[in-house]
């Protein structure tokens, strides 16, 4: 009995600020000077058992992780038993929303972009083989490179009036891979220059496949390297790889790599002359679209250059389907 008054004796003093209206109800805590505050040495006291939120709604969190918590190591003693009994707990799914708005590394506008020069440069591939415009039996191919003016001021101009600074030897630079039967492009990649083009040589060929089979593939020494040589060889299954080989300036050291040795020694002339089909190429794009760029951004140019080798295609194939209905008019003609 004498232990039931004592404790009913703390109560009474717990409820003094409720009693004084220093609390609104006696499940709050009052103020933190008070016995019934929180910094107060009863520990028994009912006010910290109780919550002090009042009765409303509350929102949760929406996602939440149904895994168990990873115990870290330091959290426990070196010399417990339980120690060698701890198991990480497996790792569970994360959710993921939408990767186009989270996880886009290459950005929308670029992959849009790309498709839709993609998808427009395979249908034209396709309307001219469908109109027979596309020889089936010559399957050669070039690939090379040309830059582009950023401006219509040309360089010896600024050369002349001394104006030429770092910025400017940087320009727009195009690559292509492009049909010697018909001098169509099957791919093309934009690029800032001056730049080497031997990383570029595997997605243009890539994507030049999509639209064409290539079985003889004439390149300068800008694309020379061991690796270009595997690939063109071993995974994209083309035959005749001519690769101009780059000795870059050796004297005493040999060239490096198998097939780089193998087309120094029995370089094939006679076919890598046929490379000039994509100088014509290039000389009939700047001289018909023009050899400057009209856009001000990284981003315009690399479009207006897409845009530029779609008309230069379409101009082909109506040149080359306006010249098959002339011919063949004029054979009926004198034949009646």
């Amino acid at each position: 009995m004498t232990i039931i008054a004592k404790n009913n004796h703390k109560y009474n003093q717990n409820r003094k600020g409720f009693q004084h209206g220093k609390a609104s109800s006696p499940d709050q805590i009052t103020a933190c000077t008070g016995q019934g505050s929180i910094n107060c040495g009863q520990q028994d006291s009912p006010a910290l058992l109780s919550s002090f939120f009042t009765a409303r709604l509350h929102t949760g969190t929406n996602l939440y992780n149904p895994c168990s918590a990873t115990i870290l190591r330091h959290r426990l003693p070196w010399n417990s038993s339980h120690l060698a009994r701890l198991v990480r707990p497996k790792e569970c799914p994360v959710l993921r929303q939408d990767s186009t708005l989270h996880d886009d590394s290459e950005g929308s506008a670029e992959v849009f972009k790309k498709n839709i020069f993609g998808g427009t440069l395979a249908e034209i591939f396709n309307r001219a083989k469908a109109n027979g415009l596309i020889d089936k039996s010559d399957k050669s191919a070039s690939i090379d490179s040309t830059g582009l003016e950023n401006h219509f001021v040309s360089r010896l101009f600024i050369m002349r009036q001394g104006g030429r600074t770092r910025k400017y030897r940087r320009w727009t630079k195009l690559l292509i891979v492009c049909s010697n039967a018909t001098h169509l492009i099957a791919s093309a990649l934009v690029s800032k220059g001056p730049s080497t083009d031997t990383h570029l040589l595997k997605p243009a060929v890539s994507d030049a496949l999509k639209n064409m089979t290539i079985d003889t593939l004439l390149a300068d020494c800008g694309f020379d390297s061991e690796e270009n040589h595997r690939f063109c060889h071993n995974e994209a299954d083309i035959r005749t790889v001519v690769i101009d080989v780059n000795e870059r300036n050796l004297v005493y050291s040999k060239i490096g790599g198998f097939y780089r040795r193998l087309m120094q020694r029995y370089f094939p002339r006679k076919k890598f002359r046929q490379r000039w089909q994509v100088e014509s190429v290039f000389s009939r794009f700047k001289r018909r679209l023009g050899y400057a760029l009209r856009a001000r951004t990284d981003v315009s140019r690399s479009a207006e250059c897409l845009f530029r080798v779609l008309t230069y295609n379409l101009m082909v194939v109506l040149f080359t389907l306006k010249r098959a209905i002339l011919q063949g008019f004029s054979t009926k003609h004198f034949a009646f």
